[in-house]
C-alpha cells in the first residue's frame, strides 16, 4: 500500500498541483502584460500568452489521468481542492476578454488611420483641382494678353 500511495497517488497529486501552478503563472502573466501598457507590442504579448494558454489546454489541462475509478476520483478531488476548473475558467476569460479589447482598439486605430488617409486624399484632390483651375486661369489670361498684344487697337477706346 505505501508503494501504491507513493507512486500513483503522488503522481495524481503532482499533476493536479502542476495544473494549479501553471494556471497561477498564466494569471500572473495576464496581469503583468496588461499592466505593461497599451501599445503595439501589447497585442503580440497577448498573442504569446494566448498561445501559452492554448498549449496548456492541449497538453496539461485534462480531467482524467487514469482509468481506475479510485484514481479518477482522487485526481478529481485534488482538482476540486486546488480549484483548478474555476482558475482555468478565470484565466481563459481574462485572456479572451483582454485580447478582444486589444483587437477592438487596433480596429479603432485602423479606422482612425483610414479616415485620416481619406481626409488627406480629399485635401490633396481639392488642392490639385485648385492648382488645375489656377493653371487654366493663367493659360486663359496668357491667351488674352497674347491676343491683346497682337491686336493693340482692339481694346483701346
Amino acid at each position: 500500500m505505501p508503494a501504491h500511495l507513493r507512486e500513483q497517488y503522488l503522481l495524481l497529486f503532482l499533476l493536479a498541483l502542476h495544473q494549479r501552478f501553471t494556471l497561477m503563472h498564466l494569471s500572473d502573466q495576464v496581469s503583468a502584460r496588461w499592466l505593461g501598457g497599451d501599445n503595439p507590442e501589447a497585442e503580440a504579448r497577448f498573442a504569446d500568452l494566448r498561445e501559452a494558454l492554448l498549449e496548456f489546454t492541449a497538453r496539461g489541462y485534462f480531467h482524467q489521468v487514469m482509468q481506475r475509478d479510485h484514481h479518477h476520483r482522487c485526481f478529481h478531488a485534488w482538482q476540486q481542492v486546488f480549484e483548478t476548473e474555476r482558475l482555468y475558467q478565470e484565466v481563459s476569460d481574462e485572456v479572451r476578454e483582454l485580447h478582444g479589447i486589444l483587437l477592438m482598439r487596433k480596429t479603432e486605430r485602423i479606422q482612425h488611420l483610414a479616415e485620416e488617409q481619406r481626409r488627406l486624399l480629399d485635401e490633396k484632390a481639392l488642392a490639385d483641382a485648385e492648382r488645375e483651375r489656377a493653371a487654366q486661369d493663367t493659360e486663359r489670361l496668357d491667351g488674352q494678353l497674347a491676343f491683346g498684344s497682337r491686336h493693340p487697337g482692339l481694346y483701346m477706346e
